[in-house]
């Protein structure tokens, strides 16, 4: 029996997707202040303030290729909420999408490999599912945002 489970998909930039469990979307703003903080990589924007909570905002596009998201001009996030560790509070981070995420249902027969190009999904994905013929990386939110990607930030990522 194939088991299915419902996942959000997000466009990330530069023809690139990924997604996050249903459990793990909290709210997609349209129109999100962010807060630049000095020094940090490209992939950090800053912080937002978000239901009275400082959360981290990190943009992929910059590491993605032809994903520079700040010639695109778009502006928009999802809040994912996500755990470092079992039984600890839920801990929120934003990330820049270009669009409303699509809703759709992975089936185990869907699964495949992360793909090596880009190799940064390894640094923040869990696993991977097909859908439209497009390998889709499943992020893991407590990697994403609370620990630094190597080889592509001098600077830790933010964490709040």
């Amino acid at each position: 029996m194939t088991s299915t489970a419902r996942a959000w998909v997000m466009d990330v930039g530069g023809g690139f997707c990924v997604a996050a469990g249903a459990h793990q979307v909290v709210e997609y703003l349209l129109s999100p202040e962010t807060i630049n903080l000095p020094l940090t990589p490209a992939h950090c924007r800053g912080v937002m303030i978000w239901r009275e909570r400082m959360i981290p905002v990190v943009d992929l596009a910059p590491l993605l290729p032809g994903g520079d998201a700040q010639a695109s001009g778009w502006h928009r996030a999802v809040v994912l909420a996500y755990q470092e560790a079992p039984g600890e509070p839920l801990r929120y981070g934003a990330l820049m999408v270009r669009a409303a995420p699509l809703e759709v249902f992975a089936a185990d027969d869907t699964a495949c490999p992360l793909p090596d190009d880009p190799d940064i999904f390894r640094h923040f994905a869990c696993s991977c599912f097909v859908h439209n013929d497009q390998a889709i990386p499943i992020l893991d939110a407590a990697h994403l945002f609370a620990r630094p990607l190597a080889g592509h930030a001098r600077e830790p990522a933010v964490t709040i």
